[in-house]
């Protein structure tokens, strides 16, 4: 018997995307996230974990893998996001790689001299691309605004990314569709004008280099762009705002290793990023004391880690809650 469809989570759903003053209940998202996103809200969840259903197509534009007892409510949901002014919010794709299409989004609002965008990217299956940092093999995502008009500043917002160990390598990658937003400060009349790098790999891996152009109207919200912005918003590691500390002391020791004390037991060692600034420096998942209490991670590929006594090191994992980024100073310290 065909799944019957709530018309009133449709109609909840609809005036959400319409309208992000109205806020709905939600649940279990990255608690500094200011803007609810329906795909975590009570009601999107009746039907997105319905039966394990995977529900992006409607984000993506099209029905695969929705059964025939959503599709009213899917069809009602994408006739609101094809009403939004979609021209206003994003450029034509482009194909910036065999089956790798791009392009740039934007919420068109103006908020106290900020607004959001983001490279939008869709991979085939095999293919990725990399986070800021992308680990022993890759590329890394580059941005160049410089070029662009009425535009002052702008800060990139990188969601957690996968830790990919396949290759018998450490990189740190997305796969799929992703968005990589940006938040830039700008005034009326801006423009952007932007230059992206990013290395794409699948079989073999290729620079790609893309460029973009996007008038910022700011005549109205677009909502479905908004809303590809909120959901990699919620992945993008916030700093810590849990009870208790999520790591006490790092220290370096005469190995070269990093030992971190008392790790908040919420945090897995195998979705957990050391990261000191410096790409050639990358560290091993790291390995848990018997007790639990103490952990190393050792310089991946013989890094030399020689002098980063006193350098700040930021620590990127991901929790039940979300993720999450710290930074420590290293000190020096060999735990017996």
């Amino acid at each position: 018997m065909p799944h019957e469809v709530d018309h009133r989570v449709a109609e909840a759903l609809v005036a959400h995307a319409g309208h992000r003053h109205q806020k709905l209940p939600f649940e279990g998202f990255h608690s500094r996230l200011r803007r609810p996103l329906i795909y975590r809200t009570a009601a999107w969840r009746q039907y997105a974990g319905h039966e394990g259903l995977i529900c992006q197509a409607f984000i993506r534009g099209h029905f695969r893998c929705i059964r025939a007892g959503m599709f009213r409510m899917i069809a009602a949901l994408s006739v609101t996001l094809l009403a939004s002014p979609v021209l206003a919010g994003a450029t034509d794709w482009q194909e910036i790689a065999p089956g790798v299409t791009a392009r740039l989004i934007s919420s068109d609002t103006l908020s106290d001299g900020l607004t959001m965008a983001g490279l939008e990217l869709v991979m085939p299956a095999g293919t990725k691309t990399y986070w800021r940092i992308p680990g022993e093999t890759g590329i890394p995502t580059e941005f160049d605004f410089s070029a662009s008009t009425a535009v002052t500043g702008s800060t990139v917002h990188w969601p957690f990314p996968e830790i990919d160990t396949s290759q018998g390598y450490m990189d740190y990658v997305y796969h799929g569709t992703v968005v990589l937003p940006v938040e830039l400060e700008v005034s009326e009349g801006a423009v952007l004008d932007t230059i992206v790098t990013l290395g794409i790999c699948s079989d073999i891996c290729v620079p790609a280099t893309a460029r973009f152009t996007l008038p910022l109207t700011f005549a109205g919200p677009d909502s479905a762009q908004t809303i590809r912005l909120d959901q990699a918003m919620a992945q993008t590691p916030v700093l810590w705002d849990q009870p208790g500390e999520p790591v006490s002391v790092v220290t370096l020791g005469p190995s070269g290793s990093l030992y971190i004390e008392a790790p908040n037991p919420a945090l897995d060692p195998a979705k957990f990023i050391a990261d000191v600034g410096d790409p050639a420096i990358l560290f091993e998942t790291p390995q848990k004391s018997p007790d639990g209490n103490l952990w190393t991670l050792k310089p991946l590929g013989g890094a030399d880690t020689k002098g980063l006594e006193g350098s700040p090191v930021q620590l990127t994992f991901l929790t039940p809650t979300g993720p999450y980024a710290v930074t420590r100073t290293i000190v020096s310290s060999d735990p017996a």
